[in-house]
């Protein structure tokens, strides 16, 4: 299906959209997306006229440069004040060079703009002339409904606090009437210029309706300016992260991150991946998960097509409503006017890097059951994505049993590594952190028979040295591919708990050399070539290592059982002869159930022979390997 992009780009299939500007108080607005928005209410003020006193309306230009620094106290004044002094500075601006952007929470905003505080502003300015009820205005700016919770109540129905507090900036509270008079409420800002017309426009809802005039020329020029500036103080956007479904969130060029901490950006692509990643804090008025201190990652796609997206967030999206801790989860995405954007968990690392930081681990019960655990949930976690459990569990229907799905793209650095939890769930982890997998951009769900991988040669992370030999015979891709890959991470796993990191660091080296001019030196795990008989075979350092690792000192039976599973029935050149992620999520909890039943398993070290049948060995070059 093809996509044409507008300027606010909508969200893809599946996902619901949000509109930042409606009510602030929006994480609720999740349960009730579907109502109608009010464009107006009755208030009998019908050709209303605008007469404020010049004493009443406090001029931006007047409460800055007032010769006498002082203006006579007032709870417009007292409101002013207080307003500009909530404001945060966007901490995006720490690292631009453009000028400080400030915004104020919507906690702050509530707080602020109560109807306490609209009905004694009222009583100062000048009412229309057919309204003598503060009361009933007040109504008007911020409707009474009988509900027993204030925050629902706003929810479910239209207020005019965000324009109230705009005005209030600018210093003409009494053209809040205006804004009755027209039915223009908080749910249609933001207000843009028309250059055509120079008159101020804004549409009837967030997915571009028809378009309709809110400022003319009655309006001072520099009152457009500064209402069109202060606006933006005021439109940010509520992350609903915890709801069933995910939410997406359609923003404004110059709509401002209800973010604390926004450390600078990575200018480096993410490894395997088509972004950017920075991490932030966000304001905890601006999310309903309960943790509200987190730092969450963002990630920045790189292309700007929706088609791209869509396929990106597709497997997410999916897999977004699971108990596994083994999954990383999306919390929310958002078109910031220019760039798709994902937020997820922030993990301290991937399993690489973790791997680094941690160069020679210690050789005990604590670590081999650390190991096998992980290696056992990432294993059943691949398998829920293989076989569909998600999407059979959400969408229970005929045609669903026969889908299969695909991760595409599982290397360390897409294992992500966190301290504890990763928020999303639980799971056991020795004080040792918690492995997920992440990074679904190549993930397909899609029934059989499989997608030919020549449709995902543009794809960056076939140039991985994880990659499959598949690829390169220009076969199929199918789940099997992914076997191949985590048999790869395994063994590397393996090495670094024997050897430590330098080794997995040489390893990669080490298998780069073996290349010919030919293959450009790659750090794949296989040479190929359409002559030999399967088409590709082991390259010798992957043998070489795999018994060196079998001869280790440190070497348990967990080890040897483990290195046996991976040379043959995950590391295979031919797609054939590995097990399915069934299979393999089945020995690796059997390994894991040894090593809890009995520890000698996993500590003690034993000398076996590396012995493997000559047939495995047709994956070599030669089948004489001894």
């Amino acid at each position: 299906m093809e996509f044409i992009e507008d300027h606010r780009p909508g969200p893809p299939s599946g996902i619901s959209q949000c509109n930042t500007a409606r009510d602030e108080a929006e994480v609720g607005l999740v349960a009730n997306r579907d109502a109608n928005v009010l464009t107006g209410v009755e208030s009998g003020l019908d050709s209303i006229r605008i007469n404020a006193s010049p004493e009443l309306s406090i001029r931006h230009s007047i409460s800055r440069n007032s010769s006498q620094g002082q203006i006579e106290p007032s709870p417009i004044m007292d409101l002013y004040t207080a307003l500009h002094a909530a404001r945060l500075e966007d901490p995006a601006c720490k690292n631009q060079t453009y000028k400080t952007r400030t915004y104020i929470p919507v906690d702050i905003q509530r707080e602020l703009i109560t109807r306490e505080c609209v009905l004694e502003i009222l009583n100062v300015i000048r009412m229309p002339q057919n309204e003598h009820d503060p009361q009933s205005l007040a109504d008007q700016i911020l409707p009474s409904w009988p509900c027993s919770d204030p925050a629902t109540a706003e929810t479910n129905h239209p207020s005019r606090r965000k324009l109230f507090a705009i005005l209030i900036m600018v210093g003409i509270p009494e053209k809040i009437f205006w804004f009755i008079q027209k039915g223009i409420w908080d749910s249609h800002l933001p207000f843009h210029r028309n250059w055509i017309t120079n008159n101020w426009e804004c549409r009837d809802s967030i997915d571009n309706g028809e378009l309709f005039e809110v400022v003319d020329d009655s309006w001072e020029p520099n009152l457009k300016d500064f209402f069109e500036m202060y606006q933006w103080f005021l439109i940010l956007p509520v992350f609903d992260m915890s709801g069933p479904e995910l939410m997406h969130y359609s923003l404004y060029n110059d709509t401002l991150l209800p973010f604390t901490e926004d450390s600078p950006k990575d200018e480096k692509p993410v490894d395997g991946g088509f972004g950017y990643v920075r991490s932030v804090r966000i304001h905890p008025a601006h999310h309903n998960l309960a943790f509200q201190d987190r730092i969450y990652t963002v990630k920045r796609l790189e292309s700007r097509s929706k088609v791209k997206f869509n396929r990106e967030v597709e497997a997410l999206r999916l897999l977004r409503n699971h108990d596994d801790p083994h999954l990383i989860q999306l919390l929310t995405t958002y078109h910031d006017g220019k760039h798709y954007n994902l937020i997820f968990p922030w993990a301290n690392d991937n399993l690489k890097g973790f791997w680094r930081q941690n160069p020679v681990p210690e050789k005990s019960y604590r670590t081999s059951m650390w190991i096998v655990e992980q290696c056992s949930g990432i294993a059943e976690a691949l398998r829920k994505i293989h076989y569909c459990e998600f999407l059979r569990a959400n969408n229970p229907g005929p045609e669903v049993p026969s889908m299969k799905g695909r991760h595409g793209d599982i290397t360390p650095q897409n294992i992500l590594w966190f301290p504890s939890s990763n928020g999303t769930s639980g799971g056991t982890n020795h004080g040792q952190g918690i492995l997920a997998l992440s990074d679904y951009g190549l993930t397909r769900f899609h029934k059989p028979p499989t997608l030919p991988i020549r449709k995902y040669q543009h794809l960056q992370a076939v140039s991985s040295a994880y990659r499959a030999p598949e690829f390169d015979l220009g076969k199929e891709a199918s789940p099997l591919w992914d076997i191949w890959n985590l048999g790869y991470v395994y063994l590397e796993f393996l090495i670094w708990y024997l050897q430590g990191w330098d080794a997995v660091d040489a390893f990669s080296e080490q298998r780069k050399k073996c290349d010919s001019a030919l293959d450009l030196h790659q750090r794949k795990y296989f040479s190929s070539g359409r002559q030999l008989k399967y088409g590709a075979y082991q390259k010798l350092p992957v043998i070489w290592r795999i018994r060196e690792l079998h001869k280790h000192p440190n070497c348990t039976d967990f080890i040897h059982e483990f290195l046996n599973l991976i040379a043959n029935n995950m590391i295979r050149t031919r797609p054939q002869k590995r097990m399915d992620s069934t299979a393999i999520s089945k020995r690796t909890r059997e390994m894991l159930e040894v090593c809890k039943n009995r520890p000698a398993y996993c500590t003690e070290p034993t000398t076996k022979a590396f012995v493997a049948r000559a047939t495995n060995w047709l994956d070599k070059k030669k089948s004489n390997f001894k």
